[in-house]
This record gives C-alpha cells, sequence and structure tokens, in this order.
C-alpha cells in the first residue's frame, strides 16, 4: 500500500471544519458515526449490499463532500444534489415508474414507484426493537415457501405443509442466517399500558430464550459513561474516520505519525498532543472499537438509557463530562 504524503491530505483537509460538531446533538453525532462504520465496510460482491464497486464510488463521493467543506455525513454524502438538476434518463411510460430492487434478508424484493411513495409516515426504529416492514413480510414469505413450509396455489388459497398453521414465526432454527436469531412479535398498543407490555416483554424473553435455546450474549464489556462520550471529540473519532474512510478509497496509508500530525496540531491548543505511538496505542485501538466491535452499540444504548443526553448539544455533554 502507497504511503501518504502530508500534502496530499493537508491540501484538502482542515480539521477546525470538524468545530461544528460541538453544536450537534449527542444522536446526530452518533448517527454520523454509523454512516461513516458503513462507508467502512470492506466485504465482496456476495455480502456487500451495494457491491465493491460501488461501495468504493460512494467513499469517494463522500470524500468530495469533505473537500466541499461539508462535515455532515449526509451533506457530504449527498453534497452533489445540492441545488442541481439531477437528469432522468427518458423511459418508457412503464419503466417511468421508478422502481427499484432492494435486498431484504437475502431477498430480492422489487418497489414499484419507489420515489413518489411517501416515507414520511416511518415508526421509529431502534438497535434491537425493529418494526416489521413491507419487505420483511415479502422476504419472510419467500422463505417459507422456499423451504416447503407454505404453497400458493396460485387460486387465492394457501398451503401450510410441513408444520402448523398456529406456529409462531421463530426462524431462529429452520431458514437460514438471514433470519438468525429472530422472533417476529406484534405488540397491541392500543388496549395494553406502557407497563403492562414492558412487564409482559420482560418475562416473555427469558422464555423464548429457554424455547429457542439461545442464551444471553455476554455484552457490555467496556465501561460506558460521559467520558466515552467526551472522547468521541477528545479522540477526533470523526475526523479520524474520515482518512480512514479516504485511505481506504485511494488505497494509501497514513502513518500513525501523520495521523498525529494532521489531526493534533501543535497550534490546536484545546487538545493534548499526541504523537504517533499515542495513536497507535491509545486512539486507534478506541476507534477500532467502534467499528468492529460492540462500543458503539454500548455508547448508543448508554445514551438511550440517560435520555436526557439524546437530544442535548455534545459541547454541552462535554461540560457535563467536566463536572
Amino acid at each position: 500500500m502507497v504511503r501518504v504524503k502530508a500534502q496530499e491530505i493537508l491540501s484538502w483537509f482542515d480539521t477546525s471544519r470538524y468545530g461544528e460538531l460541538l453544536g450537534y446533538t449527542t444522536d446526530q453525532i452518533l448517527d454520523d458515526i454509523e454512516f461513516r462504520i458503513f462507508l467502512l465496510y470492506e466485504g465482496d460482491d456476495s455480502d456487500t449490499p451495494m457491491g465493491v464497486q460501488n461501495m468504493n464510488e460512494s467513499r469517494l463521493r463522500f470524500i468530495e463532500g469533505l473537500k466541499k467543506g461539508h462535515v455532515g455525513s449526509t451533506l457530504a454524502y449527498l453534497h452533489s444534489l445540492d441545488g442541481e438538476h439531477v437528469e432522468v434518463n427518458p423511459m418508457s411510460e412503464e419503466e417511468n415508474m421508478k422502481d427499484i430492487t432492494v435486498q431484504y434478508n437475502g431477498y430480492h424484493i422489487v418497489s414499484r414507484d419507489y420515489f413518489n411513495v411517501s416515507h414520511s409516515d416511518s415508526f421509529t426504529t431502534g438497535l434491537a426493537c425493529i418494526p416489521f416492514s413491507m419487505g420483511d413480510l415479502i422476504s419472510y414469505y419467500k422463505a417459507l415457501a422456499r423451504h416447503g413450509y407454505i404453497v400458493d396455489n396460485k387460486n387465492g388459497t394457501v398451503e401450510v405443509q410441513s408444520t402448523h398453521v398456529g406456529r409462531e414465526i421463530t426462524n431462529v432454527d429452520y431458514l437460514g442466517e438471514s433470519f438468525s436469531g429472530e422472533i417476529v412479535i406484534k405488540f397491541n398498543l392500543e388496549e395494553y399500558s406502557d407497563e403492562e407490555l414492558v412487564t409482559e416483554f420482560r418475562e416473555m424473553i427469558k422464555e423464548w430464550r429457554v424455547e429457542s435455546g439461545i442464551n444471553e450474549p455476554d455484552r457490555a464489556v467496556n465501561r460506558i459513561g460521559l467520558s466515552t462520550l467526551k472522547k468521541l471529540i477528545t479522540y477526533k473519532v470523526i475526523p479520524f474516520m474520515d482518512l480512514l474512510i479516504w485511505e481506504m478509497a485511494y488505497k494509501k496509508k497514513i502513518s500513525n505519525e501523520m495521523y498525529a500530525r494532521i489531526l493534533f496540531p501543535l497550534s490546536d491548543y484545546d487538545y493534548d498532543v499526541m504523537s504517533g505511538a499515542q495513536i497507535k496505542d491509545t486512539v486507534k485501538p478506541f476507534i477500532e472499537k467502534i467499528i468492529n466491535n460492540d462500543l458503539l452499540r454500548e455508547i448508543i444504548f448508554f445514551v438511550k438509557k440517560n435520555e436526557y443526553l439524546k437530544d442535548m448539544r455534545f459541547l454541552d455533554v462535554l461540560k457535563l463530562a467536566e463536572n
């Protein structure tokens, strides 16, 4: 991998721009980190949703947005659409429906007239609790049909085979890796109070784990607190990740000494001066935990438990961390 000369980065990269992150809310900071983790995903065409070539095109597009001064992930990625007319190739009336093909649980599904359908009625989603979607419904149906549990007779009737019609959709054991660990559940928000739902859900989890044979994973190995959130800024996690994306896109290597020089210059008195050794031993391992392990997920759940942090400006979070 080719070593980088400092000017290749300093000609466009400016750490001072990232000062605007202090005005972001905690949720916005975490969303921006999640998007960058997506761009850092490396795989082959079989397991990368966008394919290797398209992924790298997305990285290059994102970097161009950074070069234009956009720090927020959405603006950096969509910068080429700002105020520009997007050309649409002439299509037949049928093609002009703007259909797209998406992938759910390993199944390709055509979404008709995708861009003309409102998405404003989407439900809030979480990490562990995610609303069941139309794509999920179709992919579950396809998986059940593919494995011979249901047969669509094309005459309005559906036959259930090899199982009982009342069997729960607990696809942890028989529909493949795409459905691993999942149990599809329903919540009746109208007839039951929050306390009733939470109490029953907590009790049911114990039973479901026994019945599915899936033990609770050993999580939360890191101690998460306000000091952890503070490191997102003091370790310059977001600009560091942007340079990692640049490395991946251009297949070049930035040394630890250069990371220290670029991200923690002597003129930056708001942060401790870092050496290449400190980058290697302290900053980079923290960022690698965020990218490759469960640290970010633990941070997100810490914020969920301390709900007051979600919409707090990160500058105020840092002040809390100092107390």
